[in-house]
């Protein structure tokens, strides 16, 4: 093996290792995707009272109902 090649399989391993990383069956990739998933669910749920109370209001604010003016 020349120089320059084996410069490149060792620029190369990184990704080759962590690209056949398998956890419980699953590639690396997928658990980032299941991952992600996970985590943009959390968010919703975190969020979901705050939006909910702000379409109600403008729900309300639309049908002429001020729930402030009382």
């Amino acid at each position: 093996m020349n120089m320059q090649t084996v410069t490149e399989t060792v620029k190369a391993a990184p990704p080759v290792t962590v690209g056949v990383t398998m956890i419980w069956g699953l590639p690396l990739s997928e658990w980032a995707q299941i991952a992600a998933i996970v985590w943009t669910i959390f968010l919703l749920i975190e969020k979901a009272p705050v939006v909910w109370q702000r379409l109600s209001t403008l729900y309300n604010k639309l049908r002429g109902r001020n729930v402030h003016s009382k």
